[in-house]
């Protein structure tokens, strides 16, 4: 074997080692693992770690081990305070704790998840963007 070759061998053998060292574990989630809805459209983490998704069903806050979905189509309104929610973006409050959504339908809402209830929140001026740019 020649030089270039034994160079271009020992290359080669050192990549694979190194993908197979830095190899990760993906996980994928979706309505089977409790997500309200395959499509999300936006996502926050907040202070304390939770994922929060905006899907077209709902919004949804993932632990790290199980989902809790809001808004959701399949609830009942007494459950959170709302018949169906089509999410489009969230925003951390600045307490930390609550979540502002942006729905399709303009509407914007405070999600307070101590009692898990979502007060509608009327604009000044309709024509301002949600989040702010």
């Amino acid at each position: 074997m020649e030089g270039y070759q034994k160079l271009i061998l020992t290359i080669l053998l050192i990549t694979a080692g190194a993908n197979i060292a830095y190899s990760q574990n993906i996980r994928t989630y979706d309505v089977t693992s409790g997500l309200s809805a395959n499509t999300i459209k936006y996502i926050l983490q907040d202070d304390k770690g939770y994922i929060w998704c905006a899907t077209s069903d709902g919004l949804n806050v993932f632990n790290g081990t199980t989902f809790r979905s809001y808004g959701c189509s399949y609830h009942s309104p007494r459950e959170d305070g709302i018949t169906a929610l089509n999410a489009l973006s969230l925003l951390q409050h600045k307490d930390g704790q609550k979540i502002w959504v942006s729905t399709q339908s303009s509407t914007r809402l405070l999600f307070d998840p101590e009692p898990e209830t979502f007060h509608s929140i009327e604009l000044a001026n309709r024509s301002d963007t949600f989040p702010p740019p």
